[in-house]
């Protein structure tokens, strides 16, 4: 079986969000499984820069990557990916879709999405959508998106063979924006979960930033308006003013959050508010090490794969209910809920952590093997094999029959 993927990124940007390494984390199971995998992407390192400025290829684990130039053509905010263009996509499609008995498209509202999908429907070849978590829109370029739907939009989830939700969460958009139930599957993403220790040291990092001794509430990801870190830092100063010695400790790629964040730290006067740059490999491991809690509280989280990295990590985490992520942890009894928005519940629950570090921990790692088995990339990627041969058997597009 030959299967392409098209993807904005591909173990080339982790600036651009969580698909760059679980696209590749998936591809890289199924080639291990014996599917010959393709992959198309852009060139793009972050949402203003190449990674080189003309196309080139990469054998990457024995996945084949195509990375295309890319153009911005219109920028759509400051911080949105805006209207880009690359320009070979057209014609690489026109020439290799027919090799493919599938296409797994990881996206939405995207050029890549789009024209792949205009091949895939040329061609009648079946395709998968499989948009990790952008089916619903908030944040930026709202009414772009709005157009997008009405004018693709809701042909491209009607053509699809199968609609792969993260979450019951996710699946729930989709139907809101127009997807047939019957063609919705829950494919949770994976995690390596060998990669996460417990007993990382974080002393590192502390002394890296000038931490100290003092308690960490962490967040780590994107530093963006809809990630609700803002109700972190209120719910951090709140235990300051009654007198733990804690600090607020931010790590990620600034998204045009982090100038909000500082002047909301600086309001509710307290200085021990760390705003750091993105980490990677060993020094994410020593963040969740140097952790005494993680929030992860944002309400349109379709999965929340750092809040389930801190949880392999033994990092007592606190998830949104209601989202994708607060359904899977909630469903692992893995972590604490707290609703979104509510500072005063979310500092009850953090004060009550750091009253009882060792018990919290000690019910953060009684949950490590519920993870583990939940979100092994062998299971996931058996499923996904499974799925495009039961597609490639309805050639048709017929609905699937799984359901949600």
């Amino acid at each position: 079986m030959r299967a392409l993927h098209v993807t904005l990124s591909y173990k080339s940007a982790p600036a651009l969000g969580g698909p760059d390494l679980t696209v590749y984390k998936l591809c890289t199971a199924l080639h291990r499984r014996g599917v010959q995998i393709d992959v198309i992407c852009t060139n793009l390192a972050t949402k203003t820069k190449t990674i080189q400025p003309h196309s080139f290829t990469r054998d990457v684990e024995g996945v084949h990557a195509h990375y295309l130039a890319t153009r911005k053509l219109i920028p759509l905010g400051r911080h949105s990916f805006g209207l880009f263009h690359m320009p070979e996509l057209g014609p690489v499609l026109r020439e290799t879709i027919g090799c493919y008995d599938i296409v797994h498209i990881h996206g939405y509202r995207d050029y890549p999405s789009l024209v792949a999908y205009e091949w895939c429907r040329k061609a009648h070849v079946p395709f998968l959508i499989h948009p990790h978590g952008t089916v619903a829109f908030h944040g930026h370029s709202q009414i772009a998106k709005a157009l997008f739907d009405r004018i693709y939009g809701q042909r491209m989830l009607r053509d699809a063979a199968g609609l792969l939700a993260l979450s019951g969460y996710e699946a729930e958009q989709f139907r809101v924006f127009g997807g047939d139930p019957a063609k919705i599957i829950l494919v949770p993403n994976g995690i390596d979960t060998a990669d996460y220790d417990p007993n990382t040291s974080g002393e590192a990092f502390r002394r890296r930033y000038g931490i100290g001794e003092r308690f960490v509430v962490l967040y780590l990801g994107r530093v963006d308006v809809i990630k609700g870190i803002d109700h972190m830092v209120r719910a951090v100063a709140v235990l300051r003013r009654e007198g733990w010695d804690v600090a607020a400790v931010v790590v990620g790629p600034d998204e045009g959050f982090g100038r909000t964040l500082k002047q909301v730290a600086s309001a509710e006067g307290f200085q021990h508010f760390y705003l750091l740059p993105t980490v990677s490999g060993r020094e994410k491991l020593e963040a969740f090490g140097a952790a005494d809690a993680l929030v992860y509280a944002s309400s349109t989280e379709g999965f929340g794969m750092v809040a389930l990295e801190g949880i392999l990590s033994g990092v007592p985490t606190v998830v949104a209910a209601g989202s994708g992520c607060g359904e899977i942890v909630g469903r692992l009894n893995a972590g604490f809920l707290t609703n979104h928005g509510d500072i005063g519940q979310l500092a009850s629950i953090l004060r009550n952590i750091l009253q009882r570090p060792q018990a919290a921990r000690n019910y953060t790692l009684a949950a490590r093997p519920r993870v583990v088995a939940a979100l092994d990339w062998s299971d996931i990627a058996a499923q996904v094999h499974g799925l495009y041969e039961q597609v490639c058997a309805h050639r048709s597009n017929d609905p699937l029959p799984q359901r949600v």
